[in-house]
C-alpha cells in the first residue's frame, strides 16, 4: 500500500511438525539497523531445514509474510588448511596458499594478519573473498614471520590457523628453531 512498515515479527518452527509449534522470537519495531530478532540455538541440533517466518506489518495494519523452509543451525567451525612454506625463504616475495570449506552455511570470508619478529600482529587483509586461496607477501631478509589466517563461515563461526616462516639471514635466539615455532605464537 506504500505505507511504512511499523513492525516485523520473527517466528521459528522446529523441523518436527508433530511435536513442536511456532515460537515467537521477537517483534522489532525499529528497523533503523535492519529488522531483526535474537535467536538462541542452544540445544538445537545442527540441521539445514528449520523454518523461519517473518511477518511485516505496515502503519494501516496490512501484513506481508515471508517463509524460509531451509533455515540452518550451524555451530561447526569451518575448515582451513595452509600449505607450508619451506624456510628459509630466499626470495623477496612469497605466495601463501590454503584451502577452506564449510559443510553447512558455507564460507563467508578470510582474514590474514602477520607478526614480524617481535612486533605485534598487523592485519594484512580483513575480508578476503571466500574464493581466495592464495595471497602474495613481500618479505625482507632477517625476518621471522608468523601468519594468522582466519576463516569465517556465514553463521559467524571461525577457525584460525597460525603458521610461520623465516627469511634468509634470520638468527634464532639461543640458536634454537623448534621452541620458537611451537611456543603457541
Amino acid at each position: 500500500t506504500g505505507k511504512e512498515i511499523v513492525s516485523v515479527a520473527f517466528w521459528f518452527h522446529h523441523t518436527n511438525w508433530a511435536t513442536s509449534s511456532w515460537i515467537l522470537l521477537g517483534t522489532d519495531t525499529n528497523g533503523s539497523n535492519g529488522w531483526q530478532a535474537p535467536i538462541s540455538t542452544a540445544g538445537l541440533p545442527e540441521a539445514g531445514n528449520y523454518i523461519l517466518m517473518v511477518v511485516a506489518t505496515d502503519s494501516v495494519g496490512n501484513k506481508g509474510v515471508d517463509v524460509s523452509l531451509n533455515a540452518v543451525v550451524d555451530k561447526t567451525p569451518p575448515m582451513v588448511n595452509v600449505v607450508s612454506v619451506p624456510s628459509p625463504v630466499m626470495t623477496n616475495n612469497v605466495t601463501l596458499n590454503w584451502t577452506g570449506s564449510d559443510s553447512l552455511t558455507g564460507l563467508d570470508y578470510y582474514s590474514l594478519a602477520v607478526k614480524i619478529n617481535q612486533g605485534e600482529y598487523q592485519m594484512l587483509e580483513s575480508r578476503l573473498s571466500r574464493s581466495t586461496t592464495s595471497y602474495q607477501v613481500s618479505v625482507a631478509p632477517n625476518q621471522l614471520m608468523i601468519f594468522d589466517l582466519t576463516a569465517y563461515d556465514k553463521s559467524g563461526n571461525t577457525t584460525s590457523q597460525k603458521f610461520a616462516m623465516y627469511t634468509d639471514g634470520y638468527v634464532f635466539p639461543n640458536s634454537y628453531i623448534l621452541p620458537v615455532f611451537f611456543s603457541g605464537d
